[in-house]
């Protein structure tokens, strides 16, 4: 899980400074619009790494082979490690969950700030969907909630000329129809995934900010110079007085990029189509990037699972009493949590005898987590009385000697 975290933190933050750097080209040659809905790469190279990990590892798998000695086994079951990716985890699952919290507090406390009112019967008609307050702690319209969508208007809103209130409305339910909330939702969600990246809570401004100049755009398609200039005026005015943000509310003004706003009214360009080769290459380069880490990062995990404990297999009685011995060829799972499944005999002497001594001791072992569930590992055990050279021993097992007592 933290070597995914850390992996997808690094992909993020590479396609978050791709769209910063060519914010300025993309905006003039496709639009606002289409450049906010880049945005959603991201979300999707999320959902594609998810899916190229889900790939499970086919065939025999090799792990470290090694000499199994009866104090090495003592030594072993006396202690158990905890390996540095579960503290690692503990600590993400911290800060995530202190993160989540911190946002909601926020925005509760934002929100009792807020002291809402009810409107006046019949003072907007038209909006549904959407819940309308009123607030005398605001300056200008704002749209927040995460189940329901609540849009709160000043107590002087109608004190405003009629062309610049329209607009500011208008404004404020092209976020509610096109799901802005939920956007922002999903883009909390991932502040709180990766919150120890610190590109991650600037690229969260990033994208606000070219989610409002997107609202800008669709606000004035096909609007004449007088519409704009109205538009921008009744912005400028509303970011001077506005003094309240929340991670989870939609405001008509906001003081920053306002230059880079503006510009963008008066461009008023909208090709979306044009970003649509750029998505597919952007995909096809973070899924290509993808699919090698994995591969990677799937041999360096098998390299790397190591045995925790193991409990060593009784030596029957039996066996001892008529001096036999023989090995034991099994197959097996290791899940991620490091312990054993699937326990299967592959192979045996003497007619099976030492089969369960060597199953049950196999069941109890623990290995590192891997990443992913591991399948078909294998393992031989050699039950000897003295030392001698088996035959029969290939490659792609482990080999375990167990000495009789």
């Amino acid at each position: 899980m933290t070597s995914w975290l850390f992996e997808q933190a690094l992909f993020i933050s590479a396609l978050v400074l791709v769209l910063y750097v060519a914010r300025t080209t993309l905006v003039k040659h496709t639009g606002a619009k289409a450049y906010y809905y880049l945005w959603s790469i991201i979300p999707i190279q999320l959902a594609l790494s998810l899916l190229i990990t889900s790939q499970q590892i086919p065939a025999q798998i090799k792990i470290n082979s090694y000499v199994f000695t009866a104090q090495k086994v003592l030594e072993q079951s006396q202690k158990q490690l905890i390996p540095v990716s579960d503290l690692l985890f503990y600590v993400w699952l911290a800060g995530a969950a202190i993160v989540a919290l911190t946002i909601w507090l926020i925005h509760k406390q934002f929100s009792d700030t807020l002291e809402l009112e009810e409107l006046p019967k019949d003072a907007i008609n038209g909006i549904s969907g959407v819940t309308v307050k009123q607030s005398q702690q605001l300056h200008s319209p704002l749209l927040q909630g995460f189940h329901k969508a609540t849009l709160i208007l000043p107590v002087n809103f109608f004190d405003i000329p009629q062309s610049a209130r329209e607009l500011m409305l208008k404004h404020e339910l092209v976020h509610f129809r096109r799901g802005d909330l939920i956007w922002n939702f999903a883009a909390i969600c991932t502040l709180c995934l990766f919150w120890f990246n610190p590109l991650t809570w600037w690229a969260y401004k990033q994208f606000r900010h070219a989610q409002e100049m997107a609202c800008d755009a669709e606000v004035l398609a096909n609007s004449n110079a007088t519409t704009k200039l109205s538009y921008a005026k009744a912005f400028l005015e509303q970011s001077l007085l506005l003094n309240r943000y929340s991670l989870t509310s939609l405001h008509y003004g906001g003081k920053q990029n306002m230059k880079e706003r503006l510009n963008n009214i008066k461009n008023g360009k909208n090709q979306v189509l044009r970003a649509v080769p750029i998505a597919l290459a952007l995909l096809t380069a973070t899924a290509g990037f993808q699919a090698v880490s994995a591969n990677n990062k799937d041999v360096k995990s098998i390299a790397g699972v190591h045995p925790i404990m193991r409990i060593e297999p009784k030596y029957p009685k039996y066996a001892v009493k008529n001096k036999l011995e023989g090995h034991v060829i099994m197959s097996f799972s290791i899940d991620t949590d490091g312990s054993v499944e699937d326990v299967e005999v592959l192979q045996s002497t003497q007619d099976g005898l030492f089969d369960s001594s060597a199953t049950m001791a196999l069941q109890q072992w623990t290995y590192s987590r891997p990443e992913k569930k591991l399948r078909n590992m294998m393992v031989r055990l050699d039950f000897q009385l003295g030392e001698k050279t088996e035959v029969g021993v290939t490659d792609d097992m482990e080999r375990i000697k167990i000495k009789g007592e």
